[in-house]
């Protein structure tokens, strides 16, 4: 007997997977799958068949999106928390995040942390009229958090930062939970990695993902599979700027440019469109080296 269910976490090569009927399996996954190098993740849907009394994956059903880092499929919106301070807001980042984000056809949202500490109206209005749903969180306002719950959508919601900047905290004020959170390493300007494995929580019929913490370092250097003539498609305020003199535009310094003129005239903002230029670099750069 063959049945569909959602895989909610994996530790130890253990899959934790919710059934239809409400029942949680713990399963392992068939050996074809190290044979083909993949790897089940939490997001999956999964076929579970038995072999003897063990339930095992013996599939896993089409995804419609997933992400490299963290490794989760199917997501319905990816929930990008950053923090005013400690860690320093990091801009260029979060633009790179929600490129890729973008280029995956991932629905997102910016949640900014810590901002007694720091103020970052001038981004928050950046992103907000670059068209992303966007929210402040401050700690000496309890509801600023519990806000958040209105930026889940139905389906998988994944939260993913950099250590250190509250999403554990965001996910324990939203769901009621007691999970562990982390202090901040003040050598290190950022947080240690308390939460250790992707996991879905159940919460009033949707899925909440709390993702492992990554250090900037690390997203820095993850490799993004976009074509540089893709690339502008990823920054969604570009989209209503149309009739541009080449067709071809690619909107770095050709003459003609409505881009660029919505730059210089701040309809599109200035740092937005420097994390654009650099992508563009970082891109062809790449292009240069094969994949590992």
């Amino acid at each position: 007997m063959e049945e569909k269910g959602l895989i909610l976490r994996c530790i130890g090569g253990l899959y934790t997977v919710k059934m239809p009927d409400g029942r949680y399996l713990e399963c392992k996954a068939r050996g074809l799958f190290r044979k083909d190098g993949f790897s089940p993740t939490a997001g999956d849907w999964a076929i579970i068949s038995r072999e003897g009394e063990a339930p095992v994956i013996s599939r896993v059903l089409s995804r419609k999106n997933t992400l490299p880092r963290p490794p989760v499929a199917n997501i319905d919106r990816l929930i990008l928390v950053f923090s005013a301070a400690e860690p320093a807001f990091n801009p260029g980042l979060l633009d790179k995040m929600l490129a890729i984000a973008a280029h995956a056809g991932i629905d997102a949202a910016i949640v900014i942390t810590k901002t007694d500490l720091e103020n970052v109206g001038d981004y928050l209005a950046i992103y907000q009229k670059a068209g992303y749903p966007c929210l402040a969180v401050d700690k000496d306002h309890p509801g600023t958090a519990k806000a958040v719950k209105g930026l889940l959508v139905e389906g998988i919601n994944v939260l993913c930062g950099n250590s250190g900047v509250g999403k554990t905290t965001l996910l324990n004020l939203i769901m009621g939970t007691q999970l562990e959170t982390g202090e901040i390493s003040k050598k290190l300007g950022r947080g240690r990695h308390t939460t250790r494995v992707i996991e879905l929580y159940e919460y009033n019929g949707i899925y909440i993902g709390d993702t492992p913490g990554f250090a900037a370092l690390d997203m820095e250097e993850i490799r993004m599979d976009i074509d540089e003539r893709e690339l502008a498609s990823c920054f969604r305020e570009f989209a209503q700027y149309k009739g541009c003199k080449f067709s071809d535009c690619r909107h770095l310094g050709e003459p003609g440019c409505e881009v660029k003129k919505a730059v210089e005239s701040g309809e599109i903002s200035a740092s937005r469109y420097a994390s654009y230029q650099r992508l563009t670099e970082e891109i062809k750069r790449l292009s240069k080296w094969p994949k590992k």
